[in-house]
């Protein structure tokens, strides 16, 4: 059985992956893009009659704080998770210390800090906007936090495509930090089935295991334009799978609820 010392270390370890879970979309995703449109015909054949005038395209623009926050502000209602808005300096305060061992974290293979979006310190890029509810609960399967960020100057390769691809190496990763010194997590991550309509969307399960402890994360992220939603719930006994389920069910509501506004 492992010792208090050693679980205690796991648990800050565990948690801390958690929190990078937590912040694939936020951080790592955040300069999701809108769909490029093209300005030529693409080499269709010339005709002399002439051309119908086409049906112009709406341009795509980014949420306010005030559309994410009321949002947000409906779906912990609607849906009665009993969750609270925070700033990025109030989800800081909330967990004191675990920005920096984010930081601290040593992944091998190293590739595999861009899946795990490491960078989660770093300022909120220019033009982005970022609103999180987080609903935590002793219950696994009723905690979730859920994140809306909104990105008038997409940044390239920071979209879900960009994740998928970051995945690739990390099937299997182990995670080290001298604030837990002696202590190795061991993990896993795979990529799962999610649909949420009209969304180009990115399931994750992350698997961990140390001092013979087990914890799973489930994550999901759903980009529609300029906007991505990440849902990251809770994992209970019904497994990664209910998980899944219940982010899309929520990611869904999100963009019902900014659609409508």
């Amino acid at each position: 059985m492992p010792s208090g010392t050693a679980r205690q270390s796991s648990d800050r370890l565990r948690l801390a992956l958690g929190l990078a879970a937590l912040t694939l979309g936020a951080s790592g995703l955040a300069g999701c893009g809108a769909p490029a449109t093209s300005g030529q015909d693409g080499g269709a054949a010339q005709s002399s009659s002439p051309s119908p005038t086409p049906t112009p395209t709406p341009t795509p623009t980014p949420y306010d704080d005030a559309q994410i926050s009321a949002a947000l502000t409906s779906v912990n209602t609607s849906e009665a998770l009993g969750g609270q808005l925070l700033s990025a300096e109030q989800l800081a305060a909330a967990a004191p210390g675990f920005a920096e061992m984010l930081e601290s974290l040593q992944i091998q293979p190293a590739d595999c800090g861009v899946i795990l979006a490491l960078g989660a310190s770093s300022p909120t890029p220019k033009g982005t906007t970022v609103g999180t509810l987080l609903a935590a609960s002793a219950d696994p399967a009723s905690a979730v936090s859920i994140s809306v960020a909104t990105s008038a100057h997409p940044q390239p390769g920071t979209d879900i495509a960009a994740s998928r691809t970051a995945l690739a190496p990390c099937t299997t990763f182990t995670a080290t930090t001298p604030q837990a010194p002696g202590l190795t997590i061991t993990g896993s991550m795979t990529e799962v089935p999610a649909t949420v309509p009209s969304a180009e969307t990115f399931g994750l399960v992350m698997s961990m295991e140390a001092a013979g402890q087990t914890f799973q994360t489930a994550t999901l992220a759903a980009k529609k334009d300029l906007t991505l939603v990440t849902v990251t719930p809770g994992v209970g006994p019904a497994g990664p799978e209910a998980a899944v389920s219940r982010a899309e069910s929520l990611a869904t509501a999100v963009y019902t609820a900014l659609e409508a506004q």
